[in-house]
């Protein structure tokens, strides 16, 4: 008889709301929880569905939740009923998750709207510095998947800074409020903690905004910023009229302001309050610039021991209830006072996978270039004059032949200044000779803001990257495709995409400690490279066990009959036995079909 109880829940769910809405109060979202017997003792779909009609509430004013276990053995039938909801507009939460052993796997084919992490990982926060990096990796996964998070059990403030930290978009706890009557729920307001709905958009971008991903300075378009730092300090102001407050710094900003800018940040909730903005300072002259527009500005500020400070800032959101604005920032380099040029440090900051960069004065045509000294340093290499002329002339020799001409013709100052104007940004690829060959390189021109009088043109080697294009572009065409390579790369030592048609391979990703083994990165016939590896790194003892359970038919029939091939075995790694998985999946796109195969530690 559950089914009518949880029915009967949501009954009492839409009588609150519309007892609500009689007393022109904002409809408040609420999630309801479903167990498994729901869905076979009725069509609870279809029940759900015709009372929220008939209550008049907008489908995504309710949410539903299931645990793992609820989708049990008939994955097929679940799966679809979830589909329905998301058909009919309602969102699908999976509830604890990662209380059970089963959530990555039902994560790989099951589309959830949130992730609700189990009160025990807040309960055991406390318990080891493993517990916080599983929790925030977890956080991280959930990020690429696109899922939404919050998580329950939240009773103290050092959790919810932590958790603000690592991109939890939603908190639940008794820090909040326990279990309240829906009487005294109604006398509370916006100014008391209520959210308004207006703002739950905004808010919502804010919390899943990434404090280690520098997409968030250009959209997610601009390679020149991408994924430079993992740790920088970074952080979230929110500002109105002459007040401003943070919403959310990570660590690595605190020790910024402590260290750097003399703030004494022992006291966490300083970080937090709000301070009246300074009219004279050069920051809180950039901050009001980016209210005002929405591209990155990239600036100097000077710390309290004369250091010089690059920053980077960029407007990512209004608030529509209050005005307020959201400036996300970032600190890149820090360096000393008084050193002959500070964008050395931009320099290597920015672009130490950068063969050349250049700073140019607009005005003169002077530069200075910086080219790489190895994989990790930018070193300065010369001065010069006449910048744009000095590129046309080395271009006849530099650039491969057959795309001087494009070079030429587009590779102008005025070219140049009239993309910059206009979108903010100049690129252009084409080819350079590398000891004789033609690889592919990638101009980026970006403005130095305020100093509209200088340029930075960063010039990168993209050869691996346009040689993959074909493969890559096909991966990127099917969004199942990618949802299957973000949930193998989840904890696997490396992943191959092949060719079935003719066992053509390439290793996509691999883990460091799978490197050191030397296997093959890319060939001709993945079936047998495969066996010859397992002999060269597999555990001796089960070398007879893979040999007779791994080949191309047997692979084939099973994805034929399962949809997936999975063979487990052990390796040495690192001198130790490893358990793992070789697993082997087919994706398909418009054209084609392809397949990931990637090796699982167990």
């Amino acid at each position: 008889l559950i089914y009518k109880l949880d029915l009967y829940v949501l009954d009492r769910v839409l009588e609150m709301m519309d007892e609500s809405r009689r007393r022109g109060k904002d409809i408040i979202p609420h999630s309801i929880n479903l167990s498994r017997s729901d869905f076979d003792a009725c069509d609870i779909v279809e029940e759900i569905r015709k009372r929220v009609d008939k209550a008049g509430v907008s489908h995504d004013r309710i949410s539903v939740e299931i645990t793992e276990s609820v989708i049990g053995s008939d994955f097929d039938f679940i799966k679809s009923q979830i589909e329905r909801f998301h058909d009919l507009g309602f969102s699908v939460w999976m509830d604890d998750f990662g209380s059970g052993y089963s959530s990555f796997d039902v994560l790989q084919s099951v589309s959830f709207d949130l992730l609700k992490f189990d009160m025990s990982f807040m309960q055991n926060l406390d318990k080891g510095d493993h517990r916080r990096d599983v929790i925030t990796e977890l956080m991280r996964l959930a990020s690429k998947l696109g899922v939404d998070t919050i998580c329950e059990g939240v009773e103290t403030i050092e959790q919810v800074r932590f958790l603000q930290e690592i991109g939890c978009a939603k908190l639940q706890g008794y820090y909040f409020y326990k279990p309240t009557p829906l009487s005294n729920i109604l006398e509370i307001g916006s100014r008391d903690g209520l959210e308004d709905p207006a703002e739950a958009e905004y808010y919502g971008m804010i919390g899943q905004t990434k404090l280690y991903d520098f997409s968030i300075f250009n959209g997610g378009n601009n390679d020149f910023l991408r994924n430079v730092f993992d740790t920088t300090p970074m952080g979230i102001i929110e500002i109105k009229e002459d007040m401003a407050q943070y919403l959310r710094v990570n660590q690595a900003y605190r020790e910024f302001l402590s260290r750097v800018m003399g703030i004494d940040v022992s006291d966490r909730e300083r970080v937090f309050s709000k301070f009246k903005m300074e009219k004279v300072t050069r920051f809180w002259e950039i901050l009001r610039k980016c209210c005002e527009i929405k591209e990155a500005l990239l600036f100097e500020d000077e710390g309290a021991d004369g250091s010089t400070i690059h920053v980077i800032a960029r407007n990512i959101g209004r608030n529509p209830g209050t005005g307020a604005q959201a400036v996300a920032i970032a600190v890149l380099t820090i360096t000393n006072e008084g050193r002959e040029t500070s964008y050395a440090d931009i320099a290597r900051a920015l672009a130490s996978d950068y063969r050349n960069i250049y700073y140019v004065d607009l005005k003169t045509e002077e530069f200075i270039e910086y080219s790489a000294s190895s994989a990790e340093e930018i070193a300065e290499e010369r001065h010069g004059g006449v910048f744009f002329s000095g590129m046309r002339v080395a271009a006849m020799s530099q650039i491969y032949e057959a795309d001087r001409e494009l070079f030429l013709t587009h590779f102008t100052k005025e070219n140049v200044m009239k993309e910059l104007d206009g979108q903010g940004t100049f690129t252009m690829t084409y080819r350079e000779l590398d000891e004789g060959k033609p690889v592919f390189v990638n101009m980026r021109v970006t403005r130095m803001y305020p100093d509209d009088d200088h340029i930075i043109i960063g010039v990168r080697a993209i050869d691996s990257h346009v040689k993959q294009k074909e493969i890559i572009d096909r991966i990127k065409k099917s969004q199942d495709t990618l949802a299957s390579v973000m949930a193998l790369t989840n904890g696997y030592l490396v992943l191959y995409m092949v060719d079935p048609k003719n066992d053509h391979y390439i290793e996509y990703a691999a883990a460091k400690e799978y490197e050191a083994l030397g296997c093959s990165k890319m060939g001709e016939n993945f079936f047998n490279q495969v066996i010859i590896d397992e002999k060269r790194a597999g555990w001796e003892g089960d070398h007879e066990f893979f040999s007779a359970r791994f080949s191309k038919q047997q692979v084939m029939d099973e994805i034929k009959s399962k949809g997936i091939y999975k063979l487990s075995y052990s390796i040495v790694l690192e001198g130790k036995r490893k358990p793992i998985s070789l697993v082997i999946v087919p994706v398909r796109d418009e054209e084609d079909e392809i397949l990931l195969a990637g090796l699982r530690e167990e």
